[in-house]
């Protein structure tokens, strides 16, 4: 017998009996929190055209699971991302119901693993999006939803990691794209070093080389804003995107959120559609729990322009968290 046979691909795996009720329970637990804020269910498609799939996810794009239809030749590829679905879907066919529209989702998200990371193939996500709905009062919804739906599954130790895409994002504009690209390889390994060397090379003025060395490692509680602000006060566009930061922060008042709270100025998330808040939850040293923010422009590279929000559970991870603080509890009765 061949040992494929028997075998599943590394990157996925079998739930079974306990861990199988668990993974509902979560999932529904997370549901039952977004119909009660009015967000509405929308189930998207597990395969879809490649150029559609790849025109939402920029730099990742490599990592979709791509295939040629058989019989037309067609570029397909598996679902790597369920918001620029969502986002494809309010510029379309939802293209004229009321905003803004609420939406919420669970499934399934296939990506291709990176080497050393120890990643899933399959990840399986419950989520939410908001299309229509600005910032900051979009962000603040999304917030308070995330918030409630913790609550629900039973998860009490966790940070939030809160960033903006717009304040790097307008200083690495400064910046020849190809010096550019490495430079947010470099902040996003955290390698200082690496950081520096490419900052010298790039031959971009001193003023911008500092405000990107300097936000690259600010990271604390809201008091490091005011640092934030010295580092890119000068430059329009990076002062408008903290000055949104504060905004946000000010209407995400929620019981128990600024305790929480992390600010995280040398966050470079991979995916290429983010424009304003960037969110992730943490607990107990795992990786994030879930993932997500302001996107202004993807639905408008489908057609029409939309401002929009959203956040994505990694259901697994939420699993393995609650699973760790049961047991940490059991040991300390």
């Amino acid at each position: 017998m061949k040992p494929h046979i028997t075998a599943i691909p590394q990157g996925t795996r079998t739930f079974l009996f306990e861990e199988a009720e668990l993974k509902r329970r979560i999932e529904q637990e997370i549901h039952a929190r977004l119909k009660e804020r009015g967000f509405q269910e929308i189930v998207t498609p597990l395969l879809e055209y490649y150029d559609s799939a790849a025109v939402a996810l920029g730099d990742e794009a490599g990592r979709i699971i791509r295939f040629a239809e058989e019989e037309s030749g067609m570029a397909m590829a598996l679902r790597a991302d369920i918001t620029s679905q969502v986002a494809r879907s309010a510029a379309t066919h939802l293209g004229k119901l009321p905003l803004p529209l609420k939406l919420c989702y669970n499934g399934p998200v296939f990506r291709r693993a990176q080497k050393g990371k120890g990643e899933q193939y399959v990840l399986n996500q419950s989520g939410m999006e908001i299309i229509g709905e600005p910032a900051p009062e979009g962000d603040g919804r999304i917030v308070e939803a995330i918030m409630a739906c913790m609550k629900a599954v039973g998860l009490e130790s966790y940070t939030f990691s809160v960033g903006h895409a717009g304040i790097l994002g307008f200083l690495l504009n400064e910046i020849p794209p190809a010096s550019a690209g490495k430079i947010k390889t470099a902040i996003s390994k955290k390698d200082k070093a690496a950081l520096a060397r490419e900052l010298d090379k790039s031959g971009v003025d001193a003023r911008t080389s500092g405000a990107v060395a300097g936000l690259a490692g600010l990271c604390g509680g809201v008091s490091v804003l005011d640092e934030a602000e010295r580092l890119c006060g000068w430059h329009d566009g990076a002062a408008s995107a903290v000055g949104n930061l504060k905004s946000f922060l000010r209407l995400a008042e929620p019981a128990g959120f600024e305790k929480r709270l992390v600010l995280d100025f040398g966050e470079t998330r991979g995916r290429g559609y983010y424009t304003g808040i960037i969110m992730e939850i943490f607990s107990d040293s795992m990786p994030a729990l879930g993932a997500g923010g302001r996107y202004d422009n993807l639905v408008g590279r489908y057609g029409k322009d939309l401002p929009a929000v959203g956040f994505a559970f990694d259901v697994e991870r939420l699993m393995e968290a609650v699973t760790r603080q049961n047991a940490r509890s059991k040991r300390e009765r």
